[in-house]
């Protein structure tokens, strides 16, 4: 059976729209290739662009510019005066503190109105404090589809 172009054009116009209704069921964040991607079950919704924290090992403490490394609960976006949104991420969680890791205020954000957040973040660097950023268009896109809290495994 032979699909119309029209058909082919429809079903690419839609299937944005059938995954985002199915939900975000987890979030993997992978520093060695630079991604967020949300997932409903085994299928993949949507991959990212991201910049993490500048200093290249797990956090260990508040100030380290490293970015957490484990499994973690990721909350919607709320309002953020110099990110615009911000979704937190429950860093540290029981094993970190038991661990004796510190530090706080994790989360994804975008860039802000920062012209140099949006320049690293183009030029793909990796320039957070220990936090997860992305575009501002595609947190837009991001806070949207996570509406409630989620896991996230964040890795090298």
């Amino acid at each position: 059976m032979r699909l119309s172009p029209a058909l082919l054009l429809c079903a690419a116009l839609l299937l944005p729209v059938m995954r985002a209704e199915a939900g975000v069921t987890h979030v993997e964040a992978n520093r060695t290739r630079n991604r967020l991607i949300l997932w409903n079950g085994t299928t993949q919704i949507a991959s990212f662009h991201a910049a993490f924290g500048s200093f290249v090992a797990a956090k260990q403490r508040e100030g380290d510019r490293a970015t957490p490394i484990g499994r973690y609960t990721l909350s919607p976006a709320r309002q953020s005066q110099q990110w615009r949104w911000f979704m937190p991420i429950d860093y540290p969680n029981a094993t970190d503190v038991a661990a004796g890791r510190t530090g706080g205020a994790i989360g994804i954000h975008g860039t802000g109105g920062s012209t140099f957040a949006g320049a690293m973040h183009f030029l793909g660097v990796n320039w957070t404090a220990g936090c997860i950023a992305v575009s501002n268009a595609d947190l837009e896109t991001i806070r949207t589809l996570i509406t409630s809290s989620v896991p996230i495994e964040i890795s090298f």
